[in-house]
């Protein structure tokens, strides 16, 4: 049986103000912290990442004195919120489910939904697991993407996935066991230090 190891970074904050953010593509603000000493990067460990800048810019911050280059995977984008991308959480008022069932399957004007994202997320992670099996990968994605693996790997609905808090520069980690079954580490753990 083959064991893989997954960390999961959340990136750093964004220059984006609040609001859904999505798939708008801005950097991240100024940050000066490095992986914390517990969890060393190895130049044989897997490095991917979303294709959005404020996560290739965290991946670069982070890695590049441990010589791995990230490697993009489209599938760890951010959840698309279509028309409501760039605007206030306000805009939501009144137009979303209020339990978590609901939320979970609604879909913003020309977005996805959150149970669009797991089904996502599933197939890169299975994408993933073929290429890169037996190793230890790295991958930083954004919060919506790392509490869809979770529903992955827990094999629970997406709507109990979005009960967990997923911090900026928090860390989740599972390790998955050949196609015999996930084991969830830890979850939003801090992942660096100054």
């Amino acid at each position: 049986m083959s064991t893989t190891n997954w960390i999961w970074l959340r990136h750093a904050k964004a220059a984006q103000g609040a609001g859904f953010c999505g798939r708008l593509d801005p950097d991240v603000l100024p940050f000066s912290v490095r992986l914390s000493q517990d969890m060393p990067a190895s130049r044989d460990d897997v490095l991917l990442v979303s294709p959005l800048r404020r996560a290739r810019s965290t991946a670069d911050a982070l890695f590049a004195a441990h010589g791995l280059r990230a490697q993009v995977q489209g599938g760890l984008v951010e959840q698309s919120f279509g028309e409501w991308e760039g605007r206030d959480h306000a805009v939501a008022q009144g137009l979303m489910p209020e339990d978590l069932e609901g939320i979970a399957a609604f879909r913003p004007p020309g977005g996805e939904s959150f149970a669009d994202v797991v089904a996502r997320v599933r197939e890169a992670v299975r994408a993933i697991e073929a290429e890169h099996a037996g190793g230890r990968l790295w991958l930083v994605a954004h919060a919506g993407v790392i509490r869809a693996a979770l529903a992955v790997a827990l094999d629970i609905p997406a709507a109990r996935a979005l009960g967990f808090a997923v911090d900026h520069l928090s860390a989740t980690a599972m390790t998955s066991f050949g196609g015999q079954g996930w084991r969830v580490d830890y979850v939003n753990r801090p992942a660096c230090a100054p």
